[in-house]
């Protein structure tokens, strides 16, 4: 055989190969692969062409046998390697390692969740991608296909302005990077291109239902139109972002739960609320309504306490604090407490718990208990515990309570909870009353939906300190942790995770199409290097 043509075979799988490669890094050009792996077959076919008589001059001498047993040996290494790479190309082979320090090659909680849930369900996302910006338009690609890997199947179509202006013109497009995303007759509209910004445009279109949430004010309630410290008005943008309705209420002034509430908020009350207001929550409840209810320490509200208590959670007059040293020092405020040991099955924490490094601020934070012997019979879980260095100042009911002498009472407050839940199932009294007759079934509906009220749940969330307002809610962790308690409170569970972070920036950036590159080249041409030459070598001493 000629030495000199042994570069074909090995050219011709290196063609192969990285055919295949850049047909599956970049979807839009996947002739590359068919052009790859014709361009391989020809140069195989011209080896063989080009040294006929070295071929039969193999197979005519004495060693033939051994030799063809080699050949053998050589062909099926080589086809092995040419299988890998084609098993490389599809989908569910793709396995990918994140070293970027804030692994933005790697999907959130979240969006690794809808992307399932997308697959799972079967539901079709559109995208329409308007891009004059080949660097933009290659940036939403990379972070499209961590969705595609994740299988989201979205269709997506790729329309250049400049080129189709009526298409353009046709979809009132007024910035020319801009992907509108739709789902029947949702629609969401991108001109900004991150993984946060995207997870929330696909949740937007999939929430069909829009569902109001009522914050209640009337009792020195943080405010969702105030954009201070102790305002909600961060939380306010995050669910109206989310596509949740927001509105106040003032239960006094209507003396009912509005029949369009989806779930009512009550956020660190200065004063309590009247008997009449807490019947008129605890008869929602009863309904299968839902409440979220965050009553920091230092606050006197025992009608409050007791409604909770009713629910089957215990609200206690004290104050869970980190240690002096840590306040005194500035490296906390003061009175405040990090909450670090999270349940790692309940919807709302279990994400917290597998994240090791999580770390929840709050304030005036007091403990809890759970009973499943309650008047209501709803069963309970802790949600988030107070850290194991917390300590705990018995009998705080008002502020005034809150001294310096008063840290000579402390104890130790490891095990208790400042963050409590209440769920399960309860029956209408009237209901109740008539034996779940189906006359009685019929005459209690829900006037808004038509849903039986027995087969509603009711959901009560209570949080023993402050955890919601703008000055903690800047906090990721803390945002995190009260959207997927509304979300809970909501039953919008599939929503609920940890939220993408917008990362920070990096002095590295290969996106997936050239990383996928590189590493062939690591992969194909450097081990063919040594390997043809090598066999070269080989092959010219025998013959010398």
């Amino acid at each position: 055989m000629k030495p000199g043509l042994l570069i074909l075979p090995f050219l011709a799988v290196l063609v192969g190969a990285l055919g295949l490669a850049v047909g599956s890094s970049f979807p839009e050009i996947k002739w590359v692969s068919l052009a790859g792996l014709f361009l391989s077959g020809g140069l195989i076919i011209l080896w063989f062409a080009l040294d006929s008589q070295g071929f039969a001059a193999l197979f005519k001498r004495k060693g033939a046998k051994y030799g063809a047993s080699s050949g053998v040996v050589v062909i099926l290494g080589i086809a092995v390697i040419v299988g890998l790479a084609t098993l490389s190309t599809r989908t569910r082979f793709n396995k990918s390692i994140d070293f970027s320090r804030d692994k933005l090659n790697t999907l959130s909680e979240q969006s690794r969740q809808l992307a399932h849930n997308l697959r799972e369900n079967q539901q079709k996302v559109s995208m329409t991608a308007f891009f004059s910006s080949d660097q933009v338009a290659t940036e939403f690609k990379d972070i499209i296909y961590l969705y595609q890997a994740e299988g989201a199947d979205f269709q997506i179509e790729y329309i250049d302005p400049k080129k189709d202006p009526q298409r353009a013109i046709a979809e009132k497009i007024m910035d020319l990077n801009t992907v509108i995303v739709r789902k029947g007759t949702q629609e969401k509209r991108l001109t900004a291109f991150n993984e946060e910004k995207i997870t929330n445009a696909v949740s937007h279109v999939l929430k069909e239902n829009v569902k109001k949430i009522y914050f209640t004010k009337g009792h020195g309630e943080s405010q969702i139109k105030n954009s201070e410290g102790e305002g909600l008005s961060n939380l306010a943008t995050a669910l109206e972002n989310d596509k949740y309705q927001i509105d106040e209420l003032s239960i006094l002034e209507t003396a009912k739960i509005p029949e369009d509430a989806d779930g009512i908020v009550i956020i660190s009350p200065v004063y309590d609320f009247k008997d009449e207001e807490t019947r008129i929550l605890d008869a929602y409840l009863k309904r299968g309504g839902s409440i979220f209810l965050a009553l920091p320490g230092a606050q006197l509200a025992p009608n409050l306490a007791r409604f909770a208590e009713n629910f089957g959670i215990k609200i206690h007059d004290d104050l869970l604090m980190s240690p002096q040293e840590f306040t005194s020092s500035g490296f906390l405020p003061p009175f405040s407490l990090v909450m670090t040991d999270f349940d790692s099955l309940h919807a709302v924490t279990k994400d917290f718990a597998r994240q090791s490094a999580v770390d929840v601020f709050s304030l005036f934070a007091r403990s809890l208990t759970v009973s499943d012997e309650n008047p209501s019979k709803l069963k309970g879980a802790l949600l988030a515990k107070a850290s194991r260095a917390a300590i705990r100042i018995p009998d705080i009911k008002e502020k005034g309570d809150i001294q310096e002498n008063a840290l000579q009472r402390a104890v130790d407050g490891q095990g208790s909870a400042p963050l409590a839940v209440a769920f399960g199932k309860t029956s209408h009294p009237e209901l109740a009353a008539n034996d779940g007759k189906k006359d009685a079934i019929a005459d209690v509906r829900d006037s808004k939906n038509g849903a039986s009220l027995d087969q509603k749940e009711t959901r009560l969330i209570v949080a023993g300190a402050k955890i919601a307002e703008n000055g903690l809610f800047q906090y990721p962790a803390n945002r995190d942790l009260v959207l997927n308690i509304i979300q809970y409170m909501l039953q919008d569970d599939s929503f609920i995770s940890i939220r993408p972070r917008d990362p920070t920036k990096s002095t590295l950036s290969i996106t997936s199409g050239t990383s996928a590159l590189s590493l062939m080249l690591i992969v194909w041409i450097y081990p063919f290097v040594f390997l043809g030459g090598g066999t070269f070598m080989w092959l010219k001493r025998r013959r010398s």
